[in-house]
């Protein structure tokens, strides 16, 4: 069950990353013949922080255009940032331009009035100016108040953008486009099936390897290695984009969190799934079951069940080095009270595919567990 659980947070992850925003302007006010849509931000004190504003316009593809920042000039400089020039090196310095479709290219580099309208939209307080496909938006004006000159600066963006709403509307045009669309589909997949393995750690809390610890460590050197290749294949797939670096840092930081949890995860499922070899079976004595009591914020109160070992069969070859046992294990509370009254715990233990040992079985008196 928590295998399909995780793979369906995996399908979710990749699909909300597919999705585009399309919000079309819902008619808060005219301004100058053209309707627009008006966001409120408020922090939660109560009071505006910033605005986002949009007024319609049919795009080819989506642009997002900011000031340009030094991590832009030194990804340029690197050259894994392409921004499409403009001729206009003023216009250059000081906009960064997200987007790699050539007629988006070139309106902007034949059309002074886009460029002045862009820049002065900016120079507003603007963080982003953005183009969804069906809408023209000013982003987050650092401002209490819709102002006219907010509604002047944005409409002059609109009419001067009117030449793409007859551009072919091909999103393949956009070379990038669509490699920037799976890259972000896959990494936020890890992510949805890291979060499905950090839910299942949290609710479904019985040992299922023998130590725990090795199953981190060697699922931390995967995750390592798949981060380094991860990085470096998306590095030169997108290299030559606009989107590049963007790309590149939003993955890196994503992968960061899913793929270490992720990888101990995919670590111990395959040791597991891919284990063909005979179980080894291992009687113990019992010394005696622990309630471990714990305590969380709000007074939330949980327990988990440890079954506390004996000592070992006076013969040591009984237990091989491979499947040497720990003090304790957790397990159920039914087969911890079964074996504190039969004393006693038969353990069915699997070699592991990556020689990882696991418990296939555990055993006490009537009761009895085994991984789902």
């Amino acid at each position: 069950m928590w295998i399909l659980i995780r793979v369906v947070l995996a399908i979710i992850g990749f699909a909300v990353r597919q999705r585009r925003a399309r919000r079309a302007p819902r008619g808060d006010g005219m301004h100058d013949g053209v309707p627009y849509a008006l966001i409120k931000h408020t922090r939660k004190g109560g009071g505006v922080v910033s605005i986002d504003l949009g007024m319609p316009l049919a795009a080819p593809t989506w642009i997002r255009m900011h000031g340009e920042s030094s991590f832009d000039r030194w990804m340029k400089r690197l050259g894994v940032a392409n921004e499409q020039p403009t001729g206009d090196p003023a216009f250059d310095h000081a906009v960064y331009v997200t987007c790699d479709h050539p007629a988006v290219a070139r309106l902007l580099a034949a059309s002074s009035a886009l460029r002045d309208a862009i820049r002065a939209g900016l120079a507003l307080g603007t963080q982003t100016i953005r183009f969804d496909g069906r809408t023209v938006w000013f982003e987050q004006i650092t401002t209490s108040s819709l102002e006219p000159r907010h509604l002047e600066a944005l409409v002059a963006v609109q009419r001067a953008s009117q030449p793409l709403t007859t551009a072919a509307s091909h999103r393949l045009a956009d070379p990038f486009l669509w490699k920037a669309l799976l890259v972000e589909g896959v990494v936020w997949a890890i992510a949805g099936y890291g979060i499905g393995a950090a839910i299942e750690m949290w609710l479904d809390r019985p040992d299922v390897h023998v130590w725990p610890g090795a199953v981190v460590a060697r699922g931390l050197i995967v995750a390592a290695v798949a981060f380094l290749g991860l990085v470096a294949v998306i590095g030169l797939w997108m290299r030559g984009s606009s989107r590049g670096h963007r790309i590149i840092a939003e993955s890196a930081f994503v992968l960061l969190l899913g793929l270490p949890i992720g990888s101990i995860q995919a670590v111990g499922d395959s040791n597991r799934a891919f284990d063909d070899g005979a179980s080894i079976v291992i009687d113990r004595p019992v010394e005696h079951c622990e309630h471990r009591e714990h305590r969380g914020k709000r007074g939330r109160r949980w327990y988990t069940y440890h079954v506390v070992l004996g000592a070992p069969p006076e013969q040591p070859a009984a237990e091989p080095a491979a499947v040497r046992l720990p003090a304790s294990i957790e397990t159920t509370q039914a087969v911890c009270d079964a074996a504190h009254y039969s004393r006693a715990l038969r353990l069915h233990i699997g070699p592991g595919r990556w020689g990882l040992p696991w418990y296939r079985r555990l055993e006490a008196g009537t009761e009895a567990w085994s991984p789902r």
